[in-house]
């Protein structure tokens, strides 16, 4: 899957919007409910490649060529739990990098993504989202 069709995927969502966020250095898109990000388009940085890699060796296989291409999504979860299952139930699609450590966001390998997970994490982010703006 590529970066459009993530965005297709993403869009059926209930209420999800996406808009192109700007910094002084890059932009890049984010997937939104109302004023919640749920999701943001993130390319790995040289740092993340290098540990990704260095990780991967360790563990005696390859990084997949998705994670290499940079077209990563970052979803948050409801916790570093939630994080951590996904990265355990769905090893092709979900990856943490050291940056992301500690932080309640899993990281979606695009190439290799099942959409079913994919929606299905972004929509149980959509969920608390709303429950939380009741």
């Amino acid at each position: 899957m590529n970066l459009s069709e993530a965005s297709e995927l993403l869009l059926t969502i209930d209420g999800m919007s996406v808009e192109l966020h700007e910094t002084r250095s890059a932009s890049f898109n984010r997937w939104r409910i109302e004023d919640h990000v749920i999701a943001w388009h993130r390319p790995l940085s040289k740092k993340d490649l290098r540990a990704l890699s260095h990780a991967a060796t360790l563990a005696g296989r390859a990084l997949s060529a998705g994670v290499l291409a940079g077209e990563v999504i970052a979803i948050h979860t409801d916790g570093v739990e939630e994080k951590q299952a996904w990265i355990l139930e769905a090893p092709d699609t979900c990856f943490d990098s050291p940056h992301f450590a500690g932080y309640p966001a899993v990281l979606i390998d695009l190439e290799n993504a099942d959409p079913q997970v994919l929606l299905e994490i972004a929509d149980a982010a959509a969920d608390r989202c709303r429950h939380a703006a009741l």
